[in-house]
C-alpha cells in the first residue's frame, strides 16, 4: 500500500485525493493503516463485529469502547454537551475570546496558532470544566510533552505523561470531593454513574483528557483554518467589515458558507482520514 503524503507537503489534500483514486487504505510506519475512501470509513464505522475501537489496554473512554458499552457512556456523557448547556456557556466563550482579540490587537505580529489559537484552547475548555486559569499554562505545558512523546513512540514516555494528566485529575477530584454536583462540568463529571457505579480515576482522567487536551489541538486547528481563509478571501473580509455581525447567527449565510470549506489540515480520527474521506466524490 502507498504511504499518505507528509503533512509539509505543499497542499496535502491534492496528493490525498489521488492517493484515494489509487488505493482505500494507505499505509506508513507512524500512522499504520489510513482509510481515505469515504465507503470505507462508513464501513469501519459501522460494523462493530468487524472493526473494533479497543485497541489499548488503558481506557479511552469512550471512543475506546465498542458497543454496547460505548453506547452506555456515550448515553452518560452526550448531556454535557446539550444545546442548552452550549447556549449558557456561549457569553462565557464570547467574553474569553473577546478579551483575547483585544491583547492580540495591540501587537504588530502574531503567531496564530502558538500566541492565539492554542492559548484561546486551552483558556475555553478550562471556563467550560471550571478549573482555575492558573492550571493553563499547566496544560500547555502537558499538551507540549504528550506531543513529544506521541511522536517519540517511546511507550514509557507516552504512559509517564499519561500518568501525570491522571494526578492532575486526581487533584481536581480532590478539590470537589465534598462539592455539590451542580459546582461545575467537573464535580457533575464526577458525580456520574454508569451502569450503577461512578466513574473511576483512569475513566475521568481518560474523559477529560478528551475534553481538555483532546480538544484543544482540535480548536486552534479550527481557528487556524478560519484566519487561512479569512487572509485568502478579500471579498470576505469586506464583507465582514461591513456587516461584523453577520455570522452571530448559525442560520447565515455567511455560516452556510463557511460550513463547507475543504478540510485544510490532516484530520484524524482513528484509523481514517477525515480530510481525504470528506472529499470522496460521493459526498460532493
Amino acid at each position: 500500500m502507498p504511504a499518505p503524503p507528509e503533512a509539509s507537503a505543499a497542499d496535502p489534500r491534492i496528493e490525498y485525493d489521488a492517493l484515494r483514486e489509487r488505493c482505500p487504505v494507505a499505509w506508513s510506519e507512524a500512522r499504520q493503516g489510513s482509510v481515505l475512501r469515504h465507503a470505507e470509513v462508513l464501513r469501519v464505522l459501522h460494523e462493530h463485529e468487524t472493526f473494533g475501537n479497543a485497541v489499548s489496554a488503558h481506557p479511552a473512554v469512550p471512543n475506546g469502547y465498542d458497543p454496547p458499552q460505548h453506547t452506555a457512556y456515550r448515553r452518560a456523557l452526550d448531556p454535557f454537551f446539550a444545546p442548552p448547556r452550549m447556549q449558557r456557556f456561549e457569553p462565557v466563550c464570547r467574553d474569553i475570546v473577546g478579551a483575547m482579540l483585544q491583547q492580540a490587537l495591540q501587537l504588530r505580529e502574531l503567531d496564530v496558532v502558538r500566541e492565539f489559537a492554542l492559548p484561546f484552547a486551552v483558556r475555553v475548555q478550562s471556563a467550560f470544566l471550571g478549573w482555575p486559569p492558573l492550571i493553563q499554562d499547566e496544560l500547555l505545558d502537558w499538551l507540549r510533552r504528550s506531543r513529544e512523546a506521541t511522536r517519540s513512540g517511546d511507550r514509557a514516555s507516552t504512559a509517564a505523561v499519561a500518568q501525570e494528566f491522571e494526578r492532575l485529575v486526581d487533584r481536581m477530584r480532590a478539590a470537589r470531593r465534598e462539592s455539590a454536583p451542580d459546582q461545575d462540568i467537573s464535580a457533575e463529571l464526577m458525580h456520574l454513574q454508569v451502569d450503577g457505579r461512578p466513574l473511576d480515576l483512569r475513566e475521568l482522567a481518560s474523559v477529560l483528557r478528551n475534553w481538555t487536551v483532546g480538544e484543544v489541538g482540535t480548536i486552534a486547528a479550527s481557528i487556524g483554518i478560519l484566519v487561512h481563509w479569512l487572509a485568502t478571501s478579500p471579498d470576505w473580509q469586506q464583507r465582514l467589515r461591513a456587516q461584523p455581525r453577520c455570522c452571530r447567527r448559525p442560520s447565515t449565510r455567511c455560516c452556510a458558507s463557511t460550513g463547507r470549506w475543504r478540510p485544510t489540515a490532516a484530520s484524524y480520527a482513528g484509523p481514517w482520514h477525515w480530510a481525504a474521506a470528506s472529499s470522496s466524490p460521493a459526498t460532493a
